[in-house]
């Protein structure tokens, strides 16, 4: 596996891939309906969103991340592992990766506002939970709000 900056002609797939792991944890019909809306990556955004993927050898996504905002403070805005390769070690290297590349480019600390299955995997990496957010896709729904302090070295 290695990790290289998405390519716009992906955009589909990388939406594609972020509602199948969503559907991962059983959620409704009507909810992955607003998912589909909500975690769309069009071709325009995926060097501004700083979209990242995790591949195969042979060229198959197993996951991505979007890292967003500028100095000091960014935002870890999506981070999807493809359904068959949850819990297999992608999610971590991922975000290793999104730290490194938070620390390039000059963050102090990033936000995650969280699906509440994915909590647990965060707090794993470091992160802290700092509040709620409002879900953008069901209204009444609140998500975990995580920061994740990057360190200097």
């Amino acid at each position: 596996m290695h990790i290289r900056a998405a390519r716009p002609d992906e955009a589909g797939a990388i939406s594609d891939l972020a509602v199948r792991s969503k559907a991962y944890w059983g959620y409704d019909e009507d909810f992955l309906a607003g998912s589909r809306v909500q975690l769309a990556v069009g071709p325009d955004e995926v060097g501004r969103r700083r979209v990242t993927v995790a591949e195969r050898d042979d060229g198959v996504v197993l996951g991505f991340y979007a890292l967003e905002g500028d100095p000091p403070v960014g935002e870890l805005s999506l981070m999807f592992v493809a359904p068959c390769h949850i819990r297999g070690g992608v999610g971590r290297r991922l975000f290793a990766h999104a730290v490194s590349t938070a620390r390039d480019v000059g963050l102090t600390a990033f936000t995650i506002d969280s699906d509440p299955f994915a909590e647990a995997f965060y707090l794993t990496m470091g992160a802290v939970r700092t509040g709620e957010a409002r879900s953008p896709i069901r209204a009444g729904r609140k998500l975990p709000r995580l920061t994740f302090t990057v360190s200097s070295s």
